[in-house]
Protein backbone atom coordinates (compact mmCIF):
# COMPACT_ATOMS: atom_id res chain seq x y z
CA UNK A 1 0.00 0.00 0.00
CA UNK A 2 1.15 3.35 -0.50
CA UNK A 3 2.81 4.93 2.57
CA UNK A 4 0.85 8.01 4.25
CA UNK A 5 2.41 11.50 4.64
CA UNK A 6 3.93 11.03 8.05
CA UNK A 7 5.65 7.88 7.16
CA UNK A 8 7.47 9.79 4.39
CA UNK A 9 8.21 12.29 6.34
CA UNK A 10 9.64 10.12 9.02
CA UNK A 11 11.65 8.41 7.02
CA UNK A 12 13.02 10.98 4.25
CA UNK A 13 12.22 14.48 6.16
CA UNK A 14 10.58 15.96 2.98
CA UNK A 15 7.08 15.81 1.84
CA UNK A 16 6.02 13.03 -1.33
CA UNK A 17 6.22 16.02 -3.67
CA UNK A 18 10.14 16.55 -3.03
CA UNK A 19 10.86 12.90 -3.28
CA UNK A 20 13.53 12.17 -5.63
CA UNK A 21 16.47 8.86 -5.81
CA UNK A 22 19.60 11.45 -5.94
CA UNK A 23 21.32 10.66 -2.76
CA UNK A 24 18.65 8.72 -1.89
CA UNK A 25 19.99 5.93 1.03
CA UNK A 26 17.04 3.21 0.87
CA UNK A 27 16.79 0.55 -1.46
CA UNK A 28 15.04 2.33 -5.02
CA UNK A 29 12.46 0.47 -6.99
CA UNK A 30 11.87 1.97 -10.55
CA UNK A 31 9.10 1.17 -12.94
CA UNK A 32 10.27 -0.07 -16.31
CA UNK A 33 8.85 3.21 -17.99
CA UNK A 34 10.50 5.31 -15.68
CA UNK A 35 13.77 3.43 -16.11
CA UNK A 36 14.43 4.67 -19.75
CA UNK A 37 13.84 8.09 -19.26
CA UNK A 38 16.74 10.82 -19.41
CA UNK A 39 17.14 14.38 -18.65
CA UNK A 40 14.40 14.09 -16.18
CA UNK A 41 13.27 16.35 -13.49
CA UNK A 42 12.81 15.09 -9.58
CA UNK A 43 12.47 15.72 -6.15
CA UNK A 44 15.60 17.08 -4.13
CA UNK A 45 14.61 15.19 -0.97
CA UNK A 46 14.13 18.69 0.67
CA UNK A 47 10.73 20.65 0.58
CA UNK A 48 10.38 22.50 -2.55
CA UNK A 49 13.71 21.83 -3.60
CA UNK A 50 14.56 19.82 -7.44
CA UNK A 51 17.12 18.61 -9.75
CA UNK A 52 17.11 18.51 -13.44
CA UNK A 53 18.70 16.78 -16.20
CA UNK A 54 19.34 14.08 -13.75
CA UNK A 55 20.09 10.41 -15.57
CA UNK A 56 20.47 7.26 -14.09
CA UNK A 57 23.68 5.32 -13.60
CA UNK A 58 25.60 8.85 -13.33
CA UNK A 59 23.13 10.66 -10.48
CA UNK A 60 21.41 7.29 -8.99
CA UNK A 61 21.42 3.87 -9.44
CA UNK A 62 18.07 1.97 -9.24
CA UNK A 63 18.12 -1.30 -6.62
CA UNK A 64 15.81 -3.09 -9.20
CA UNK A 65 13.50 -2.27 -12.73
CA UNK A 66 10.51 -3.88 -11.81
CA UNK A 67 6.71 -3.72 -13.03
CA UNK A 68 5.58 -1.58 -9.86
CA UNK A 69 1.33 -2.75 -8.97
CA UNK A 70 -1.27 -1.83 -11.14
CA UNK A 71 -3.65 0.78 -10.11
CA UNK A 72 -6.76 -0.74 -8.65
CA UNK A 73 -10.25 1.00 -8.33
CA UNK A 74 -10.82 3.50 -5.81
CA UNK A 75 -7.24 4.91 -6.54
CA UNK A 76 -6.76 8.41 -6.49
CA UNK A 77 -6.31 9.87 -9.97
CA UNK A 78 -2.72 11.67 -10.90
CA UNK A 79 -5.27 14.33 -11.70
CA UNK A 80 -6.33 14.74 -8.59
CA UNK A 81 -10.02 14.37 -9.92
CA UNK A 82 -11.21 11.86 -7.31
CA UNK A 83 -10.68 7.99 -6.91
CA UNK A 84 -10.06 5.83 -10.17
CA UNK A 85 -13.27 3.79 -11.52
CA UNK A 86 -13.30 0.85 -13.75
CA UNK A 87 -15.71 0.49 -16.48
CA UNK A 88 -15.18 -2.92 -19.10
CA UNK A 89 -14.92 -1.85 -22.46
CA UNK A 90 -14.25 -4.09 -25.79
CA UNK A 91 -11.77 -2.63 -28.44
CA UNK A 92 -13.50 -3.27 -31.57
CA UNK A 93 -11.25 -1.52 -34.19
CA UNK A 94 -7.29 -0.03 -34.22
CA UNK A 95 -6.23 2.92 -36.41
CA UNK A 96 -2.65 2.75 -37.35
CA UNK A 97 -0.88 5.28 -38.41
CA UNK A 98 1.74 4.43 -41.26
CA UNK A 99 2.87 7.67 -42.35
CA UNK A 100 5.69 7.96 -45.13
CA UNK A 101 6.64 4.44 -45.28
CA UNK A 102 5.25 3.49 -48.32
CA UNK A 103 4.31 6.81 -49.65
CA UNK A 104 7.72 7.76 -50.41
CA UNK A 105 8.91 4.24 -52.01
CA UNK A 106 6.34 4.64 -54.48
CA UNK A 107 6.83 8.26 -54.87
CA UNK A 108 3.07 8.75 -54.04
CA UNK A 109 2.95 12.98 -53.33
CA UNK A 110 0.27 15.73 -53.13
CA UNK A 111 0.75 18.60 -52.79
CA UNK A 112 0.01 21.47 -49.74
CA UNK A 113 -2.26 24.51 -49.30
CA UNK A 114 1.04 26.12 -50.16
CA UNK A 115 1.93 24.40 -53.38
CA UNK A 116 4.54 22.09 -52.24
CA UNK A 117 4.67 18.70 -53.16
CA UNK A 118 4.81 16.28 -49.85
CA UNK A 119 4.84 12.48 -49.58
CA UNK A 120 1.13 11.57 -48.72
CA UNK A 121 0.62 10.24 -45.28
CA UNK A 122 -0.86 7.06 -45.17
CA UNK A 123 -3.36 5.65 -42.09
CA UNK A 124 -5.40 2.77 -41.69
CA UNK A 125 -7.63 1.19 -39.99
CA UNK A 126 -9.00 -2.37 -38.60
CA UNK A 127 -11.67 -3.83 -37.67
CA UNK A 128 -12.14 -6.62 -34.84
CA UNK A 129 -15.26 -8.35 -36.25
CA UNK A 130 -15.12 -11.06 -33.66
CA UNK A 131 -14.68 -8.66 -31.16
CA UNK A 132 -17.64 -6.44 -32.74
CA UNK A 133 -19.71 -9.04 -32.39
CA UNK A 134 -18.62 -9.75 -28.67
CA UNK A 135 -19.60 -6.42 -27.85
CA UNK A 136 -23.10 -6.37 -29.66
CA UNK A 137 -24.11 -9.86 -27.95
CA UNK A 138 -22.65 -8.43 -24.75
CA UNK A 139 -25.22 -5.24 -25.10
CA UNK A 140 -28.19 -7.99 -26.41
CA UNK A 141 -29.19 -10.84 -24.53
CA UNK A 142 -30.60 -12.54 -21.34
CA UNK A 143 -30.62 -15.64 -19.89
CA UNK A 144 -31.58 -17.66 -23.00
CA UNK A 145 -28.79 -16.36 -25.22
CA UNK A 146 -28.91 -13.63 -27.99
CA UNK A 147 -31.59 -11.37 -27.97
CA UNK A 148 -32.13 -10.88 -32.34
CA UNK A 149 -34.13 -7.91 -33.45
CA UNK A 150 -38.30 -9.12 -34.28
CA UNK A 151 -38.34 -10.71 -37.78
CA UNK A 152 -34.78 -11.03 -38.07
CA UNK A 153 -33.58 -14.39 -40.17
CA UNK A 154 -29.77 -15.48 -41.18
CA UNK A 155 -30.94 -16.65 -44.42
CA UNK A 156 -33.77 -16.63 -47.09
CA UNK A 157 -34.15 -20.70 -46.68
CA UNK A 158 -36.15 -22.32 -49.55
CA UNK A 159 -39.69 -24.25 -48.98
CA UNK A 160 -40.14 -26.70 -51.42
CA UNK A 161 -43.37 -27.53 -52.73
CA UNK A 162 -45.47 -29.81 -50.61
CA UNK A 163 -48.40 -30.72 -53.60
CA UNK A 164 -47.37 -33.25 -56.15
CA UNK A 165 -46.90 -31.24 -59.84
CA UNK A 166 -47.77 -32.58 -63.05
CA UNK A 167 -45.30 -32.31 -65.61
CA UNK A 168 -45.35 -33.35 -69.13
CA UNK A 169 -43.33 -35.77 -70.44
CA UNK A 170 -40.86 -34.81 -73.25
CA UNK A 171 -40.89 -36.45 -76.55
CA UNK A 172 -38.78 -39.15 -77.65
CA UNK A 173 -35.32 -38.27 -78.60
CA UNK A 174 -32.44 -40.58 -80.65
CA UNK A 175 -34.89 -43.19 -79.69
CA UNK A 176 -34.55 -43.17 -76.14
CA UNK A 177 -37.91 -44.14 -74.50
CA UNK A 178 -37.00 -44.09 -71.17
CA UNK A 179 -38.76 -41.09 -69.06
CA UNK A 180 -35.73 -40.30 -67.36
CA UNK A 181 -33.45 -40.21 -70.64
CA UNK A 182 -36.48 -38.23 -72.11
CA UNK A 183 -35.75 -35.86 -69.01
CA UNK A 184 -32.40 -35.89 -69.62
CA UNK A 185 -31.92 -35.15 -73.01
CA UNK A 186 -32.97 -31.19 -72.91
CA UNK A 187 -30.84 -31.49 -69.89
CA UNK A 188 -27.98 -32.22 -71.32
CA UNK A 189 -28.56 -29.93 -74.34
CA UNK A 190 -29.12 -27.22 -72.00
CA UNK A 191 -25.74 -27.93 -70.20
CA UNK A 192 -23.46 -28.54 -73.14
CA UNK A 193 -23.04 -32.13 -72.21
CA UNK A 194 -21.25 -34.12 -75.03
CA UNK A 195 -23.22 -37.71 -75.37
CA UNK A 196 -20.85 -40.51 -74.51
CA UNK A 197 -20.21 -43.57 -75.42
CA UNK A 198 -22.47 -46.27 -72.88
CA UNK A 199 -20.51 -47.97 -70.26
CA UNK A 200 -19.31 -51.87 -71.86
CA UNK A 201 -21.68 -54.64 -70.87
CA UNK A 202 -18.95 -56.29 -68.08
CA UNK A 203 -19.32 -52.73 -66.23
CA UNK A 204 -23.38 -52.32 -66.53
CA UNK A 205 -23.40 -55.93 -65.08
CA UNK A 206 -21.46 -55.88 -61.90
CA UNK A 207 -23.07 -52.52 -61.41
CA UNK A 208 -26.70 -53.81 -61.23
CA UNK A 209 -26.09 -56.92 -59.58
CA UNK A 210 -23.95 -54.63 -56.72
CA UNK A 211 -26.89 -51.75 -56.97
CA UNK A 212 -29.83 -54.39 -56.40
CA UNK A 213 -28.81 -57.22 -54.54
CA UNK A 214 -25.25 -56.61 -52.69
CA UNK A 215 -23.30 -59.20 -55.06
CA UNK A 216 -20.78 -59.20 -57.88
CA UNK A 217 -21.72 -62.15 -61.11
CA UNK A 218 -20.17 -64.70 -61.31
CA UNK A 219 -18.45 -65.87 -64.17
CA UNK A 220 -20.79 -67.76 -65.68
CA UNK A 221 -23.21 -64.73 -65.84
CA UNK A 222 -20.74 -62.34 -67.19
CA UNK A 223 -20.27 -64.96 -69.80
CA UNK A 224 -24.03 -65.77 -70.32
CA UNK A 225 -25.01 -61.52 -70.37
CA UNK A 226 -22.12 -61.10 -73.23
CA UNK A 227 -23.14 -63.95 -75.17
CA UNK A 228 -26.82 -62.76 -75.03
CA UNK A 229 -27.85 -60.59 -78.58
CA UNK A 230 -31.12 -59.69 -77.17
CA UNK A 231 -31.20 -55.46 -77.12
CA UNK A 232 -33.48 -56.10 -74.19
CA UNK A 233 -30.99 -58.25 -72.22
CA UNK A 234 -30.51 -55.19 -69.79
CA UNK A 235 -34.29 -54.79 -68.61
CA UNK A 236 -34.12 -58.55 -68.70
CA UNK A 237 -31.58 -59.17 -66.28
CA UNK A 238 -32.69 -56.09 -63.93
CA UNK A 239 -35.73 -57.97 -63.57
CA UNK A 240 -34.15 -61.20 -63.02
CA UNK A 241 -32.66 -59.42 -60.25
CA UNK A 242 -35.39 -57.61 -58.40
CA UNK A 243 -37.47 -60.95 -58.79
CA UNK A 244 -34.91 -62.37 -56.16
CA UNK A 245 -36.75 -61.90 -53.68
CA UNK A 246 -34.45 -63.20 -51.55
CA UNK A 247 -31.00 -61.72 -52.22
CA UNK A 248 -33.01 -58.52 -52.70
CA UNK A 249 -33.98 -58.46 -49.21
CA UNK A 250 -31.04 -59.54 -47.74
CA UNK A 251 -28.90 -56.25 -49.92
CA UNK A 252 -31.98 -53.55 -49.33
CA UNK A 253 -31.79 -53.84 -45.16
CA UNK A 254 -28.57 -53.13 -45.03
CA UNK A 255 -30.14 -49.38 -46.60
CA UNK A 256 -32.74 -49.62 -44.26
CA UNK A 257 -31.13 -50.51 -40.84
CA UNK A 258 -28.79 -46.97 -41.66
CA UNK A 259 -32.14 -45.06 -41.97
CA UNK A 260 -33.94 -46.27 -38.77
CA UNK A 261 -30.44 -47.39 -36.83
CA UNK A 262 -31.49 -50.80 -36.76
CA UNK A 263 -29.23 -53.34 -35.00
CA UNK A 264 -29.20 -57.24 -35.17
CA UNK A 265 -27.38 -57.75 -32.18
CA UNK A 266 -27.27 -54.34 -29.95
CA UNK A 267 -30.14 -53.81 -27.42
CA UNK A 268 -30.41 -50.15 -26.34
CA UNK A 269 -30.82 -49.76 -22.33
CA UNK A 270 -34.52 -49.52 -21.47
CA UNK A 271 -35.79 -49.34 -25.11
CA UNK A 272 -38.76 -51.43 -27.24
CA UNK A 273 -37.24 -55.08 -26.32
CA UNK A 274 -38.62 -55.79 -29.87
CA UNK A 275 -36.34 -55.50 -32.90
CA UNK A 276 -37.33 -54.07 -36.38
CA UNK A 277 -35.77 -56.62 -38.45
CA UNK A 278 -38.33 -59.46 -38.78
CA UNK A 279 -41.25 -57.01 -39.86
CA UNK A 280 -38.21 -55.10 -42.25
CA UNK A 281 -37.19 -58.78 -43.78
CA UNK A 282 -40.81 -59.72 -44.52
CA UNK A 283 -41.76 -56.58 -45.67
CA UNK A 284 -39.00 -56.05 -48.23
CA UNK A 285 -39.45 -59.45 -49.50
CA UNK A 286 -42.83 -58.70 -49.90
CA UNK A 287 -42.21 -55.67 -51.86
CA UNK A 288 -44.61 -54.12 -49.42
CA UNK A 289 -46.30 -50.96 -50.92
CA UNK A 290 -44.13 -47.47 -49.73
CA UNK A 291 -46.94 -46.14 -48.10
CA UNK A 292 -48.09 -48.83 -46.41
CA UNK A 293 -44.57 -49.55 -45.13
CA UNK A 294 -44.48 -46.09 -43.46
CA UNK A 295 -47.76 -46.19 -42.21
CA UNK A 296 -47.39 -48.91 -40.33
CA UNK A 297 -43.78 -47.59 -38.80
CA UNK A 298 -45.45 -44.25 -37.41
CA UNK A 299 -48.99 -46.03 -36.54
CA UNK A 300 -47.38 -49.32 -35.33
CA UNK A 301 -49.65 -52.16 -34.48
CA UNK A 302 -46.77 -54.26 -33.01
CA UNK A 303 -43.73 -54.41 -31.11
CA UNK A 304 -41.76 -55.16 -33.99
CA UNK A 305 -43.06 -52.30 -36.33
CA UNK A 306 -43.06 -49.66 -33.05
CA UNK A 307 -39.57 -50.10 -32.30
CA UNK A 308 -38.44 -47.37 -34.91
CA UNK A 309 -40.53 -44.67 -32.85
CA UNK A 310 -39.85 -45.83 -29.52
CA UNK A 311 -36.36 -45.37 -30.29
CA UNK A 312 -33.42 -45.11 -27.62
CA UNK A 313 -33.67 -45.05 -24.13
CA UNK A 314 -30.54 -44.03 -22.87
CA UNK A 315 -29.12 -44.83 -19.22
CA UNK A 316 -28.80 -42.16 -17.03
CA UNK A 317 -29.34 -38.08 -17.48
CA UNK A 318 -30.13 -37.82 -21.29
CA UNK A 319 -30.42 -33.93 -22.98
CA UNK A 320 -33.53 -32.81 -23.70
CA UNK A 321 -32.97 -32.92 -27.44
CA UNK A 322 -32.95 -36.61 -27.27
CA UNK A 323 -35.40 -37.94 -25.35
CA UNK A 324 -37.50 -40.39 -26.89
CA UNK A 325 -40.20 -38.43 -28.25
CA UNK A 326 -37.90 -36.04 -29.36
CA UNK A 327 -35.34 -38.89 -31.25
CA UNK A 328 -38.83 -39.77 -33.08
CA UNK A 329 -39.89 -36.89 -34.51
CA UNK A 330 -36.05 -36.13 -35.70
CA UNK A 331 -36.37 -39.67 -36.89
CA UNK A 332 -39.51 -39.46 -38.68
CA UNK A 333 -39.20 -35.74 -40.29
CA UNK A 334 -35.74 -37.12 -41.26
CA UNK A 335 -36.35 -40.82 -42.80
CA UNK A 336 -39.97 -39.52 -44.64
CA UNK A 337 -39.91 -35.71 -45.03
CA UNK A 338 -36.15 -35.22 -45.86
CA UNK A 339 -36.58 -32.78 -43.16
CA UNK A 340 -33.67 -31.68 -40.36
CA UNK A 341 -34.87 -31.01 -37.08
CA UNK A 342 -32.05 -31.99 -35.07
CA UNK A 343 -30.90 -28.07 -34.59
CA UNK A 344 -34.40 -26.98 -33.56
CA UNK A 345 -35.08 -29.73 -30.95
CA UNK A 346 -32.54 -27.31 -29.16
CA UNK A 347 -33.20 -23.85 -30.39
CA UNK A 348 -34.66 -22.52 -33.01
CA UNK A 349 -32.31 -23.41 -35.97
CA UNK A 350 -29.96 -21.94 -37.75
CA UNK A 351 -29.50 -24.21 -41.06
CA UNK A 352 -33.30 -23.62 -41.59
CA UNK A 353 -36.63 -21.83 -40.49
CA UNK A 354 -37.92 -24.13 -37.99
CA UNK A 355 -38.28 -23.05 -34.61
CA UNK A 356 -38.09 -25.01 -30.92
CA UNK A 357 -41.87 -24.45 -30.66
CA UNK A 358 -42.11 -26.59 -33.98
CA UNK A 359 -40.05 -29.42 -33.20
CA UNK A 360 -41.57 -30.09 -29.61
CA UNK A 361 -45.13 -29.72 -31.23
CA UNK A 362 -44.29 -32.19 -33.45
CA UNK A 363 -42.23 -34.25 -30.72
CA UNK A 364 -45.32 -33.99 -28.68
CA UNK A 365 -47.55 -36.01 -31.27
CA UNK A 366 -45.41 -39.12 -30.14
CA UNK A 367 -45.66 -38.65 -26.62
CA UNK A 368 -48.09 -39.22 -24.29
CA UNK A 369 -49.60 -35.76 -22.76
CA UNK A 370 -48.30 -32.33 -24.38
CA UNK A 371 -44.14 -31.95 -23.94
CA UNK A 372 -42.51 -28.89 -21.63
CA UNK A 373 -40.54 -27.03 -24.22
CA UNK A 374 -36.48 -27.39 -22.68
CA UNK A 375 -34.57 -24.39 -24.64
CA UNK A 376 -30.03 -25.53 -24.79
CA UNK A 377 -31.92 -28.52 -22.24
CA UNK A 378 -33.26 -25.74 -19.51
CA UNK A 379 -36.69 -25.86 -19.20
CA UNK A 380 -39.23 -22.84 -19.99
CA UNK A 381 -42.15 -23.95 -18.03
CA UNK A 382 -44.38 -23.57 -21.40
CA UNK A 383 -45.79 -27.01 -22.52
CA UNK A 384 -46.85 -27.69 -26.10
CA UNK A 385 -49.60 -29.05 -27.77
CA UNK A 386 -48.82 -31.64 -30.39
CA UNK A 387 -49.35 -30.34 -33.89
CA UNK A 388 -48.11 -31.78 -37.88
CA UNK A 389 -45.27 -30.06 -39.21
CA UNK A 390 -46.85 -29.07 -42.22
CA UNK A 391 -50.34 -28.31 -40.76
CA UNK A 392 -51.42 -26.61 -44.45
CA UNK A 393 -51.64 -30.83 -45.46
CA UNK A 394 -54.03 -31.11 -42.42
CA UNK A 395 -53.33 -31.37 -38.58
CA UNK A 396 -53.45 -33.88 -35.48
CA UNK A 397 -56.38 -33.68 -32.77
CA UNK A 398 -53.91 -32.71 -29.42
CA UNK A 399 -56.33 -33.86 -27.45
CA UNK A 400 -56.87 -37.24 -28.90
CA UNK A 401 -55.12 -40.73 -27.30
CA UNK A 402 -51.58 -41.56 -28.32
CA UNK A 403 -52.68 -44.12 -30.34
CA UNK A 404 -55.02 -42.19 -32.37
CA UNK A 405 -53.01 -39.08 -33.08
CA UNK A 406 -49.90 -41.91 -34.41
CA UNK A 407 -52.68 -43.06 -36.79
CA UNK A 408 -53.38 -39.54 -37.88
CA UNK A 409 -50.25 -38.50 -38.57
CA UNK A 410 -49.71 -41.51 -40.66
CA UNK A 411 -52.81 -40.58 -42.81
CA UNK A 412 -51.24 -36.98 -42.84
CA UNK A 413 -47.67 -38.55 -44.25
CA UNK A 414 -49.07 -40.72 -46.61
CA UNK A 415 -51.69 -38.87 -47.99
CA UNK A 416 -51.74 -38.14 -51.87
CA UNK A 417 -51.68 -34.34 -51.60
CA UNK A 418 -47.88 -34.72 -49.72
CA UNK A 419 -45.93 -35.19 -52.59
CA UNK A 420 -42.99 -34.35 -50.58
CA UNK A 421 -43.32 -37.84 -49.19
CA UNK A 422 -42.46 -39.25 -52.72
CA UNK A 423 -40.19 -37.37 -53.64
CA UNK A 424 -38.07 -37.95 -50.28
CA UNK A 425 -38.15 -41.65 -51.52
CA UNK A 426 -37.39 -41.47 -55.19
CA UNK A 427 -34.51 -39.09 -54.45
CA UNK A 428 -32.64 -41.51 -51.79
CA UNK A 429 -33.30 -44.15 -54.68
CA UNK A 430 -31.69 -42.12 -56.90
CA UNK A 431 -28.84 -41.03 -55.09
CA UNK A 432 -28.38 -44.87 -53.98
CA UNK A 433 -28.01 -45.64 -57.76
CA UNK A 434 -25.88 -42.47 -58.91
CA UNK A 435 -24.46 -41.54 -55.77
CA UNK A 436 -25.89 -38.66 -55.94
CA UNK A 437 -29.41 -37.49 -55.18
CA UNK A 438 -31.07 -34.90 -57.89
CA UNK A 439 -31.38 -33.05 -54.43
CA UNK A 440 -28.11 -33.05 -51.85
CA UNK A 441 -28.07 -33.63 -49.29
CA UNK A 442 -30.61 -36.07 -49.23
CA UNK A 443 -32.19 -35.24 -45.89
CA UNK A 444 -32.40 -31.50 -46.85
CA UNK A 445 -35.22 -31.88 -49.26
CA UNK A 446 -35.50 -27.96 -49.41
CA UNK A 447 -32.71 -27.79 -51.21
CA UNK A 448 -33.13 -26.89 -55.01
CA UNK A 449 -32.95 -30.04 -57.77
CA UNK A 450 -30.66 -30.19 -60.19
CA UNK A 451 -33.49 -31.23 -62.27
CA UNK A 452 -37.22 -30.20 -60.66
CA UNK A 453 -38.88 -31.59 -63.59
CA UNK A 454 -37.34 -35.43 -63.08
CA UNK A 455 -37.73 -35.34 -59.66
CA UNK A 456 -41.44 -34.34 -59.78
CA UNK A 457 -42.23 -36.67 -62.52
CA UNK A 458 -40.50 -39.95 -60.67
CA UNK A 459 -42.21 -39.17 -57.70
CA UNK A 460 -45.98 -38.80 -59.06
CA UNK A 461 -45.15 -41.80 -61.08
CA UNK A 462 -43.77 -43.51 -57.95
CA UNK A 463 -47.21 -42.77 -56.40
CA UNK A 464 -49.67 -43.47 -59.09
CA UNK A 465 -48.04 -47.09 -59.73
CA UNK A 466 -48.79 -47.81 -55.40
CA UNK A 467 -45.60 -46.49 -54.50
CA UNK A 468 -44.26 -49.57 -55.89
CA UNK A 469 -40.02 -49.18 -54.48
CA UNK A 470 -38.96 -52.02 -57.34
CA UNK A 471 -41.21 -49.97 -60.23
CA UNK A 472 -39.08 -46.88 -59.33
CA UNK A 473 -35.93 -49.14 -59.03
CA UNK A 474 -36.52 -50.38 -62.63
CA UNK A 475 -37.07 -47.41 -63.98
CA UNK A 476 -33.89 -46.01 -63.13
CA UNK A 477 -31.45 -48.83 -63.95
CA UNK A 478 -33.39 -49.79 -67.35
CA UNK A 479 -32.46 -45.81 -68.17
CA UNK A 480 -29.26 -45.30 -70.52
CA UNK A 481 -28.35 -42.32 -67.96
CA UNK A 482 -27.54 -45.13 -65.34
CA UNK A 483 -25.56 -46.85 -68.43
CA UNK A 484 -23.10 -44.03 -68.79
CA UNK A 485 -19.59 -44.44 -68.04
CA UNK A 486 -19.16 -43.64 -64.31
CA UNK A 487 -18.10 -39.72 -63.42
CA UNK A 488 -15.43 -39.13 -60.47
CA UNK A 489 -16.71 -36.76 -58.16
CA UNK A 490 -15.71 -33.37 -57.52
CA UNK A 491 -14.60 -32.46 -53.89
CA UNK A 492 -16.59 -30.20 -52.22
CA UNK A 493 -18.52 -29.19 -55.06
CA UNK A 494 -21.25 -26.64 -54.24
CA UNK A 495 -24.71 -27.77 -55.75
CA UNK A 496 -24.90 -24.94 -58.11
CA UNK A 497 -21.76 -25.87 -59.91
CA UNK A 498 -23.38 -29.87 -60.39
CA UNK A 499 -23.97 -30.89 -63.46
CA UNK A 500 -25.03 -34.56 -64.30
CA UNK A 501 -23.19 -36.33 -66.85
CA UNK A 502 -23.71 -40.11 -65.39
CA UNK A 503 -23.69 -41.88 -62.14
CA UNK A 504 -20.23 -41.10 -59.91
CA UNK A 505 -18.06 -43.40 -58.77
CA UNK A 506 -18.53 -45.04 -55.07
CA UNK A 507 -16.94 -47.38 -52.52
CA UNK A 508 -17.90 -50.64 -52.41
CA UNK A 509 -20.25 -51.10 -48.94
CA UNK A 510 -18.63 -53.18 -45.99
CA UNK A 511 -21.46 -55.98 -46.90
CA UNK A 512 -20.90 -55.80 -50.51
CA UNK A 513 -17.50 -56.62 -50.45
CA UNK A 514 -17.63 -59.00 -47.40
CA UNK A 515 -20.41 -61.06 -49.70
CA UNK A 516 -17.79 -60.58 -52.85
CA UNK A 517 -14.96 -62.47 -50.77
CA UNK A 518 -17.32 -65.14 -49.31
CA UNK A 519 -18.36 -66.03 -53.18
CA UNK A 520 -14.79 -67.00 -53.20
CA UNK A 521 -14.92 -69.27 -51.38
Amino acid sequence: QFASEEEIRAALACGPGSIGPVHLRIPIYVDRSAAIVSDFICGANEDGFHFSGVNWKRDATATRVVDIRNVVEGDPAVDASGPLKFIRGIEVGHIFKLGTKYTTPMNIAVQDAEGVSRDLIMGCYGMGISRLVAAVVEQCHDDEGIIWPKGYSFAEWRKAPLAPRMVKLPPVKNGLKNPIDRFLQPYFDKKGVKQKNLADDRTFLRRAYLDLIGLPPTPEQYRFFAGDKDPAKYEKVVDALLANDEHYMQHWITFWNDAFRNSYTRQYHGGNKYRLTNWLKTSLKANKPYDQFAHELISPNTGEQASFIDGIKWRGTVNSSQVVEMQAAQNVAQVFLGLNLKCASCHDSFINDWTLDQSYAFASVFANAPMEKHRCDKPTGNKVAAAFVYPELGNVNATASRKERLKQLADLMTKKENGRFSRVIVNRMWASFFSRGLVEPVDEMDNQPWNSDLLDWLARDFAANGHDLKHAMRLMTTSQAYRLPAVEPVPNQKAEDFTFKGPLTKRLRAEQLLDGLAQLG
